[in-house]
């Protein structure tokens, strides 16, 4: 059974229609609205009419923070627009952090740095041969004694004439 994932993206089960704006004028083929909710609308998000029938989209976010203004194409015309809630950013998303914020998020970094460091050593700890080479691992220096016994031979040490 396939499922149709169109459905789920347009509508959630815990989102509740929201006004979004009152109609300010109109720009060629987009609608100029002024933003009424407290969040700001994702780019694309599809707008909707009271009967919840798609009627268009949000096409561009603008102006400053305190005075939000959104463009929206419409496929139908409507007096009324509506948003789903789950569809709206947090305005507090956008907005600087405090000093103290700011200094949590540093020492968690420095936490999480010394946790994986820890990690890192324990798993080559952990690892075959406690991380260290073999003897026999090691490469060969030049000692023609320990070269013969373990490769057999002496190719590499003829006399050149």
């Amino acid at each position: 059974m396939k499922k149709n994932f169109r459905d789920r993206r347009q509508t959630d089960a815990n989102a509740t229609l929201v006004n979004l704006g009152t109609f300010i004028h109109k720009c060629g083929q987009l609608f100029v609205l002024k933003l009424v909710t407290d969040g700001i609308p994702f780019p694309n998000a599809f707008v909707f009419d009271k009967n919840k029938k798609q009627i268009g989209k949000v096409e561009e976010i603008f102006g400053p923070q305190t005075d939000v203004y959104i463009a929206i194409s419409l496929e139908k015309e409507s007096n009324e627009f509506f948003i789903y809630s789950n569809k709206l950013i947090p305005k507090n998303r956008f907005l600087e952090r405090s000093e103290t914020e700011k200094k949590k998020e540093a020492e968690d970094k420095k936490i999480k740095r010394k946790e994986t460091v820890c990690k890192n050593r324990e798993e080559r700890k952990d690892s075959k041969n406690n991380g260290f080479r073999k003897q026999s691992d090691k490469k060969f220096r030049g000692d023609r004694k320990s070269y013969t016994k373990k490769f057999g031979g002496g190719n590499k040490f003829r006399s050149r004439k």
